[in-house]
């Protein structure tokens, strides 16, 4: 489900993120899949059912893992919380800042020698 108004240049701030759910139904992720297809800055938006697991990709400067899990929450489908999980998007958030950290910062300058 590619949306070419959400296109933008593939770059270093494209992430794929990898959603695990506790349970799920067809109807339920057809009604997510619209919402995160429609969503700014969504590339593709693919279930894997035998996972049980929803894969995104996205521009990380224009959102993050937080607001893809704030949608799942709106449609109440409860992601998996155990301790691998949490460290993946520990890691995930992690990441994500300093994908928008890069990419407000100035680029790097040579330091010049005193005079």
């Amino acid at each position: 489900m590619n949306r070419a108004s959400n296109a933008t240049i593939p770059g270093r701030t494209w992430v794929k993120r990898t959603f695990y759910l506790n349970r799920s139904s067809l109807n339920d992720m057809n009604h997510v899949t619209q919402t995160l297809d429609s969503a700014l800055g969504i590339h593709s938006v693919t279930f894997m059912p035998i996972q049980n697991s929803i894969e995104v990709v996205f521009d990380a400067r224009l959102t993050c893992s937080q607001q893809i899990v704030a949608i799942f929450q709106q449609h109440h489908l409860p992601l998996r919380a155990g301790l691998k999980d949490r460290v993946r998007f520990a890691w995930y958030r992690f990441i994500e800042q300093n994908i928008k950290d890069n990419e407000s910062s100035s680029r790097w300058k040579p330091l010049t020698p005193a005079r």
